[in-house]
């Protein structure tokens, strides 16, 4: 596996983006929205969504507090992801 954490601050967004891998979102802190496929989720602590390979999505905060998610790739090494913006 690999993990990290994404922390966005009011009025941040993490670009609609893909990749190959299928990926998980796990929201440890705040709130937002979280596209995937042109349909959005709002999202609060304790909140997974699993991302299918290949689809579009994107992170979107427009909340006070900082929005944290844990995310996860079924891979050994983040260098095998290849985003595409």
């Amino acid at each position: 596996m690999t993990m990290g954490v994404v922390r966005l601050r009011k009025g941040e967004s993490l670009e609609p983006h893909r990749h190959a891998q299928p990926e998980t979102y796990f929201t440890l802190s705040g709130r937002g929205t979280v596209t995937i496929e042109g349909v959005v989720h709002g999202v609060e602590p304790g909140r997974l969504l699993f991302i299918p390979g290949n689809a579009q999505h994107q992170i979107n905060n427009v909340f006070e507090e900082d929005l944290t998610i844990l995310y996860a790739f079924a891979v050994r090494d983040f260098s095998t992801i290849q985003y595409d913006f």
